[in-house]
């Protein structure tokens, strides 16, 4: 049985359970203490198999507490023909370098979200039905485009909490008109950074609204939710066998896995595939200008920026990274910490108080064995779009530009190791603000059709979405309507 843990308490439960509440009742996270094994032989035998015969072989090693049909079918359904290629996430080398583009944007939403949110709905329903489950949340706008997408015709109502600005014009579209004809999705914008908003939602779970909770069977589709983090490990798996079947690496070579960072659910995907034996080398974690995990990886200080006493994040081209905490960082300190809640307890009560905490030079020197990280700023990334044009033919968005970055610089020297870069989103939801700044890639019309049609749509305040503060109360009662509203 897989078995989850409460990162600041006692509390154990099964992964059945971690996916249906999302939080435990602390309010903070569920963490897996025991990751399966995935030996090199089992890794060869994937190299000519499909992308769903992967995802089942390394999503049956934990207990979802369904049978072996069930699980098959909902993978099945999450990549089939909604996709743009029958690989979902193919690999591609930059000619003839030592730099490969896993590509995550294959459809429907053109971001690399739907690999989880296509799976994560579809699981949640074969583990309620006859229930409607209320979807309350906070995340990036790729990400509410993402859940919003698919539970149309389920048991699923999902309500999502946005932050009103710092979106390409493409992903408000996605967000807002996209799901003018969609019963089952509402949007809640609020002028704020998401991390308020995120705290609203880990609020919401806490033990003060247990009752609320359960009466509305409320969970969460972000990287809060345990199975998002599962659902994205099998992409790391997948590349690496991807890297074997084209002659690139032998299996037993290591590689370096460069990943867009913001809230660490993705990293923390490829950490996890690391303890599941996947030769990986190092993760570079890479940030725009909210750059609080490379101040910590530098240092061994935890202070997201702060200004007036609120979190603060700065407005970038980049707007799925601006974000101030990254919560799932606490899973990872969690495991390194041996599993000690008392310790990651009294480490966030720290923050609370002091706006920081700093942890011992051995726990750094663990963490840096894994991880690495760089910055970069709004110019660099269009400098690189730019470059990556011209060089290799091939358009990366901001966020795969963040990836790539350290490595058109310099920054690490990995020798002749093998480096994929994660590419996250399709260039097309960046296409009006790139060509503000006279960058024009082919690929950015990719997408046109979808586009128009969402701009045809009429969206409607109170039918479509909602206006809300980040004061918990109001943000309450407003959360409270949509769930009525949507019975």
């Amino acid at each position: 049985m897989t078995t989850l843990f409460d990162t600041r308490s006692k509390q154990t439960t099964t992964l059945q359970n971690a996916i249906k509440s999302s939080q435990p009742l602390s309010g903070w996270l569920w963490a897996i203490k025991d990751l399966p094994k995935i030996t090199l032989e089992e890794i060869e035998k994937l190299v000519w198999e499909s992308y769903q015969e992967v995802a089942f072989q390394i999503l049956s090693k934990f207990d979802f507490w369904l049978s072996s049909e069930d699980l098959k079918e909902i993978i099945n359904n999450a990549y089939w023909n909604q996709w743009h290629n029958k690989d979902i996430t193919p690999v591609k080398q930059m000619w003839d370098t030592n730099l490969f583009s896993l590509h995550l944007w294959y459809w429907p939403t053109f971001a690399f979200k739907n690999v989880a949110l296509e799976f994560l709905p579809r699981l949640l329903s074969k583990l309620s039905p006859g229930e409607i489950i209320n979807v309350v949340w906070a995340s990036s706008w790729d990400t509410i485009n993402a859940a919003h997408s698919w539970v149309k015709w389920t048991n699923i109502r999902s309500i999502f909490m946005l932050t009103n600005y710092g979106p390409s014009y493409v992903q408000k579209l996605q967000a807002v008109n996209g799901i003018s004809n969609n019963p089952n999705a509402f949007t809640l914008l609020a002028d704020t950074p998401f991390d308020p908003l995120q705290d609203i939602v880990k609020k919401l779970n806490s033990k003060e609204f247990a009752d609320f909770k359960s009466k509305h069977k409320i969970t969460s589709f972000n990287s809060i939710n345990i199975a998002r983090i599962l659902a994205q490990i099998v992409y790391y798996f997948r590349a690496y066998s991807e890297l074997l079947k084209s002659w690139n690496i032998q299996i037993w070579e290591k590689v370096v896995f460069s990943v867009p960072s913001g809230n660490f659910w993705d990293a923390l995907a490829g950490y996890y595939a690391k303890k599941m034996w996947l030769p990986i080398e190092k993760i570079v974690v890479a940030t725009n200008e909210n750059d609080m995990l490379k101040v910590f990886f530098d240092s061994w200080v935890y202070a997201p920026p702060k200004k007036d006493g609120k979190d603060f994040v700065k407005i970038t081209n980049a707007p799925s990274m601006d974000i101030a905490k990254s919560s799932n960082f606490e899973r990872v300190l969690f495991d390194i910490y041996n599993f000690d809640d008392e310790k990651i307890k009294s480490l966030y009560d720290e923050l609370a108080r002091t706006w920081e905490f700093r942890v011992e030079n051995e726990i750094l020197n663990k963490i840096r064995e894994i991880f690495i990280s760089a910055s970069c700023t709004n110019e660099e990334r269009v400098e690189v779009i730019k470059y990556f044009w011209e060089t290799f033919n091939h358009g990366i968005d901001p966020h795969g530009a963040t990836a790539v970055i350290p490595f058109t610089r310099w920054d690490f020297d990995f020798g002749s190791k093998k480096i994929v870069f994660l590419e996250t989103s399709h260039i097309a939801q960046f296409k009006k603000e790139l060509q503000e700044k006279w960058v024009n890639i082919s690929g950015m019309n990719e997408f046109d059709k979808e586009i128009e049609k969402m701009e045809q749509n009429k969206w409607v305040e109170w039918k479509n979405y909602i206006m809300i503060t980040w004061e918990f109360d109001e943000a309450f009662e407003t959360i409270k309507k949509a769930i009525e509203m949507m019975k």
